[in-house]
């Protein structure tokens, strides 16, 4: 983040805390049907609450209650076995690879690979249809609902729906259960929608100028750095066409440190010829098996990556093991090690648009597939974390029900059943928290010599 930002972010962040601390000293919240959970502000109406009564009547959703219940119960497993398996091998990570803490926090700008405004209206949506799907199933369940609201942070965040707690309370375990998973089995069918408009319509409809490597990265200091810069597209080096990140890598491999090579790429449309003086790629890696091989410094992948792998991951996977890191590089695309999302000039003049979307300009349509990327992505987040097994997340109070029905088949007693549902759930959160502070830590206890 520039650092220019930080002092004005600082002082809108202290206006907003001191805004918030006044108006609940001078009683104000009560009065204007606000309240406070943290430093969100809540606004309350009860405008709504019949329409989604009406919506509930639907009988439709007693099926997609229960199908949200075993979707949640599938993910919960899933996203287990994905921190146990990234918890086993963060120890391996280099420490300057390992994620930072601001990684955790899912809100735009702070998480620094999520962008203000796509990241924003991603959370927004994610929000609202995880808020009225609790809602609708509450009151399909016979659930009072108190009063529905929008949520501020300086900025709206979204929308809620507040049930009435003793009353969920007392509802049967599977009713709750519904009520619980709607939210994030809501979130995760928005982010099934989202990514097929966003594959199917948006990706179907790109083609690239040319085969070759698009450069999405480019290493400081390195030789490249003054000749390339992300969003190059290059299609030939050391005299040999580049059509994908293997033919690079195979030059590359076949060059001398101090040597001198011609390329050629795309920028901004434009075909140039260049020539650069390669590096000493063991400079750069400390391995003994690099010495006096050339290096270029550049981060990228096929340029096709976009009509190919992102029009269809799976169905054009030749084999599982591709169809899976087809699926991670999809989510993936806006980590450092990618950096292909959001899409953005000069990266996107490499393509050109065709079908159905040419009719728009192209920055209109790349606006467009980024809104689609981001409400897929942020929803596919919400939905995944919500079904973890960690109270107070949704996923926490699914299975601290199925905890409760489990051991009442063996304790008959209520309060005895109650302390060791209680004592399982803390320990479980406990671990996952564990795993998800691991990935933070396991790649850095190498800076300190463990």
């Amino acid at each position: 983040m520039d650092s220019l930002w930080i002092p004005v972010i600082a002082s809108v962040v202290i206006a907003w805390l001191v805004l918030i601390y006044v108006l609940k000293r001078k009683k104000i919240l009560e009065k204007y049907h606000m309240s406070l959970s943290g430093p969100v502000l809540l606004f309350h109406t009860e405008k709504g609450r019949k329409t989604i009564e009406k919506i509930a009547k639907k009988k439709i959703w007693k099926g997609f209650g229960n199908f949200s219940v075993v979707l949640c119960v599938t993910v919960m497993i899933f996203m287990i076995l994905i921190l146990c398996w990234s918890a086993s091998i963060a120890t391996k990570i280099p420490a300057k690879m390992a994620p930072s803490p601001r990684m955790l926090i899912g809100l735009p700008v702070i998480n620094p690979i999520i962008p203000l405004w796509y990241g924003l209206l991603g959370l927004i949506v994610a929000m609202v249809v995880h808020e009225f799907s609790h809602g609708i199933l509450a009151s399909f369940a016979k659930v009072k609902i108190k009063s529905l609201g929008v949520l501020f942070l300086i900025l709206p965040l979204g929308a809620f729906v507040e049930p009435d707690e003793e009353e969920l309370k007392k509802a049967k375990k599977i009713k709750r259960s519904r009520v619980y998973a709607a939210g994030p089995a809501m979130n995760l069918v928005v982010a099934l929608i989202c990514a097929m408009i966003f594959s199917w319509s948006f990706m179907g409809s790109v083609t690239p100028l040319d085969d070759g490597i698009l450069v999405t990265g480019v290493e400081e200091d390195s030789p490249a750095e003054e000749i390339v810069s992300p969003g190059a597209l290059i299609t030939s080096f050391n005299g040999t066409e580049i059509e994908n990140i293997d033919d690079f890598q195979n030059v590359i491999g076949l060059t001398k440190a101090n040597q001198t090579v011609n390329l050629t790429f795309y920028y901004n449309k434009k075909l140039v010829n260049n020539t650069v003086k390669l590096a000493n790629r063991y400079d750069y890696t400390g391995k003994e098996k690099d010495n006096g091989t050339g290096y270029f410094g550049i981060r990228g992948d096929d340029v096709n990556v976009l009509p190919n792998v992102l029009t269809r991951p799976l169905s054009n996977a030749k084999s599982p093991k591709e169809a899976i890191g087809n699926f991670i590089y999809y989510i993936a695309l806006p980590l450092p090690g990618i950096g292909l999302s959001p899409f953005h000039s000069p990266i996107t003049d490499v393509y050109t648009i065709h079908g159905f979307w040419s009719f728009l300009p192209a920055d209109a349509f790349w606006i467009l597939a980024n809104i689609f990327y981001w409400v897929f992505w942020i929803n596919l987040m919400l939905g995944l974390t919500n079904a973890l097994p960690a109270v107070p997340l949704d996923g926490g109070y699914i299975f601290k029900d199925g905890a409760d029905s489990f051991f009442g088949k063996f304790i008959k007693d209520a309060k005895k059943r109650e302390r060791c549902v209680n004592a399982l759930c803390y320990t479980v959160a406990l671990f996952i928290l564990f795993l998800i502070l691991w990935q933070i830590i396991g790649p850095r206890l190498s800076l300190i010599g463990l």
